[in-house]
């Protein structure tokens, strides 16, 4: 029994010593230097998206903007395989490992003479690289960034025509159209008074709305500093709410359950749901607990804790 322990643990070791070799192999080789520079170029694509996703304060139009120059951007390094692997030899070449393409053993494959060629196989491994692994990992990373975000250029293209930047050069025509297709969509919130209402805030703000860059910004200048004009333009108001209370990611909701980790530890294992939910949206809601007077909170706490009934001697 003893033999074959150190048998089995002999085995186990040589395993894993050839693991360790393969591993190196593939490391050392020009693939996975090309790799790294295919990886880099997309990470630092979707980076800049994906802190943006990530902010409490942040437009759908914004979102989709950056999303969208991501995705045009690596379809244009799509067609850029020569310029990539330049780079990729530079890399190598400063690594000290040959840039040169691992080319494996083309397999025969036995054909009868009635059958068609349908089949094309590549026979440069250069090429196979080329369709296999950089064309292949580009597409699945494109069609990601474009479906999953489908819904929101469809919303932003919907409130399109809110855009200052849009809504400036636009005719009228284009202006009662798309606003005839929000009022539908959502007419619950919107009445049909909204086409004219948005012509007229063209006609009148045009200088105004030519100055700025957004659509929250648009909402300030006619919400805040032109409140009177508010009131002749309800529906246009309403619009420009809808779009900027319109969730853009869940990472608010995901912070909140982050907290509510936080808060309920193991040491807290017997907390109440109400004490529980007071204590979330405490943390929460971090900067306006900051602001708040600590001895008129212990002033009340006491007040409320204190015993109403008076002892006697």
């Amino acid at each position: 029994m003893k033999a074959l322990s150190e048998i089995s643990i002999t085995s186990t070791k040589r395993e894993e010593r050839e693991e360790a070799v393969r591993i190196q192999k593939n490391m050392s080789s020009f693939e996975f230097v090309f790799l790294c520079v295919l990886l880099s170029k997309i990470l630092n694509e979707v980076h800049i998206p994906s802190k943006l996703l990530q902010t409490k304060n942040l437009d759908l139009t914004t979102a989709s903007g950056s999303l969208e120059n991501a995705s045009k951007n690596l379809k244009q390094y799509r067609k850029m395989f020569d310029s990539a692997k330049l780079e990729a030899v530079e890399k190598a070449t400063t690594w000290q490992i040959p840039a040169i393409f691992f080319q494996k053993r083309r397999k025969i494959v036995k054909r009868h003479f009635d059958e068609l060629s349908t089949d094309h196989r590549f026979d440069s491994s250069e090429e196979i690289f080329r369709i296999n692994i950089f064309i292949k990992i580009l597409d699945v990373v494109i069609n990601q960034l474009d479906n999953r975000f489908k819904g929101m250029q469809e919303v932003v293209q919907l409130f399109s025509c809110i855009h200052p930047n849009k809504l400036t050069v636009i005719k009228e025509r284009e202006i009662i159209s798309c606003a005839e297709a929000i009022q539908r969509k959502y007419s619950e919130d919107i009445t049909t008074e909204f086409p004219l209402q948005m012509v007229m805030v063209k006609s009148m703000l045009h200088d105004e709305i030519s100055k700025i860059s957004s659509i929250r910004e648009l909402a300030d200048l006619l919400i805040v500093k032109l409140s009177t004009i508010a009131a002749s333009v309800p529906q246009v108001i309403t619009a420009l709410l809808l779009f900027l209370t319109l969730p853009v990611t869940v990472a608010s909701v995901e912070r909140s359950f982050s907290k509510l980790k936080i808060i309920k530890n193991y040491l807290r294992n017997t907390i109440g749901k109400e004490r529980l939910s007071d204590l979330a949206i405490v943390s929460i809601e971090a900067k306006a607990a900051g602001k708040m007077e600590m001895k008129n909170i212990i002033t009340d706490f006491a007040n409320m804790k204190s015993r109403r009934k008076v002892f006697t001697i």
